[in-house]
């Protein structure tokens, strides 16, 4: 008999020990997938400003200032696109989307170089990602100089 009282008296200790656990192990997964549908929601957000610019052309006269001769644009030419859109003025309030934009280029830039060491094809759709990215900075620095330019 006394040796079923122990092993009872164990049995209470353990259980708590075991709900504390499974508590902090769903408390980790709930917060592993909020952060995973955070990320996937700014990238679905991000993209739908890109793709709703990739329709867009580019003037002529943004052409000449960013200074694009053959009308295509790599991403190595993202920096100089951000420069010149803060530099321009702002009379349509679009810095939202920009941030979203430029946050979205930094990290599928980062993952183009992971990308880079185990998959060319990979490589190949970030580095399409980056150069729509680069586009979209094109237009928004074509809206902004467009008020501009046509005085």
């Amino acid at each position: 008999m006394p040796w079923r009282l122990e092993k009872e008296n164990q049995r209470e200790a353990a259980e708590p020990k075991l709900s504390r656990e499974k508590g902090s192990m769903i408390a980790g997964f709930i917060f592993v997938m909020s952060i995973a549908a955070l990320i996937q929601w700014s990238v679905a957000y991000s993209r739908s400003f890109i793709l709703s610019a990739s329709d867009l052309e580019i003037s002529e006269k943004t052409r000449k200032i960013v200074g694009l001769a053959d009308g295509s644009l790599s991403p190595c030419e993202f920096d100089h696109l951000v420069a010149l859109v803060r530099m321009a003025p702002n009379q349509i309030d679009d810095a939202r989307e920009f941030r979203a934009v430029s946050a979205y280029f930094r990290i599928t830039c980062a993952a183009s170089q992971i990308a880079a060491l185990f998959s060319p094809r990979a490589k190949s759709w970030l580095d399409g990602e980056l150069s729509r990215c680069c586009h979209f900075a094109a237009v928004a620095l074509d809206r902004r100089l467009s008020p501009v330019t046509a005085a």
